[in-house]
């Protein structure tokens, strides 16, 4: 990039769905090294993947994202994409070409820049047989910040998925449930209307997951399931 860009809105499209299992697109400066974001969680020790300025992904059936008014995503000048792409065997030889589409900001010296994080925790095992295990994990709220969009994402044993906030005040309020939770259908939820999370706030998730013969999807139901990239492994 020969100058910085914000970008309003993205949306990756897949060239053969068939294999393409997700991507991961990350800004990278001159050095190589990932741009830094304005991460919206803080880290804990080795249990949270390096967050660096992201500009989105793909996963099964996920829309664009159209980021709130006045909010944008900035390239830096000089930096590159690095698209992250995981792909999964289907017996015969394929051929994917996919695409990556954005929407400038037109006016970018009034955005505010958007960041992003993740609530995870993947020092789990799934017990074998087990029809609602349930995995919970929670980051602090470093300063003054809004929520405007989340997105679960489990593999094939993933049952149901929450996002709770704890306000310093002692309030809390569930920003999103998804009762029902489908790999084949993981979506970016955004909210109508961003939520105000004041510095010193939680944010909370709880996943649950289904080990057992009810869930048709399960690979082994008799496996004990840990974290891993791979669909029959599991993820938060």
């Amino acid at each position: 990039l020969k100058q910085d860009v914000w970008i309003s809105a993205y949306e990756f499209v897949p060239g053969d769905r068939r294999v393409l299992h997700h991507v991961i697109a990350q800004v990278m400066e001159d050095d190589g090294k990932p741009a830094t974001g304005e991460a919206l969680l803080t880290r804990d020790g080795d249990r949270t993947r390096a967050e660096g300025a992201t500009v989105g992904g793909y996963v099964p059936n996920r829309l664009g994202t159209v980021y709130p008014v006045g909010v944008a995503s900035r390239l830096p000048a000089g930096a590159d994409i690095e698209a992250q792409m995981h792909y999964t065997t289907i017996g015969e030889p394929a051929t994917d070409r996919s695409s990556w589409g954005v929407v400038l900001a037109a006016e970018p010296d009034s955005m505010r820049r958007a960041g992003g994080g993740q609530v995870i925790n993947p020092m789990f095992r799934i017990e074998p047989g087990n029809p609602s295990f349930e995995v919970t994990a929670s980051r602090k709220i470093r300063e003054d910040t809004y929520l405007s969009s989340m997105m679960p994402h489990m593999h094939v044993r993933g049952k149901s998925a929450k996002f709770i906030i704890k306000f310093p005040d002692g309030r809390e309020e569930v920003a999103l449930s998804v009762p029902n939770y489908d790999f084949n259908w993981q979506l970016n939820y955004q909210l109508e209307e961003p939520i105000f999370m004041p510095a010193g706030s939680e944010l909370q998730t709880v996943f649950t997951y289904d080990n057992s013969t009810n869930n048709r999807h399960n690979p082994d139901p008799t496996a004990e399931v840990r974290w891993g990239d791979q669909t029959w492994e599991e993820m938060m």
